[in-house]
């Protein structure tokens, strides 16, 4: 499981869970999970499938 820190950009793995702080600058709060590939290929299938959505209604006015 990749993670990475908002305030530095620090990029890191860590197998347990998510850490409270960066390891490299000791912020707190600032550690997010990143994105996988999958995970980036979803949202964009997901806002496609919106768009087509809002795209139907709007014709069938």
């Amino acid at each position: 499981m990749g993670y990475y820190c908002t305030n530095c950009n620090y990029k890191y793995t860590k197998d347990n869970k998510m850490p409270a702080k960066c390891p490299y600058c000791s912020s707190a709060g600032t550690i997010k999970k990143s994105q996988t590939a999958q995970d980036l290929l979803n949202s964009i299938t997901d806002e496609m499938e919106v768009v087509e959505q809002s795209r139907k209604e709007r014709s069938a006015r």
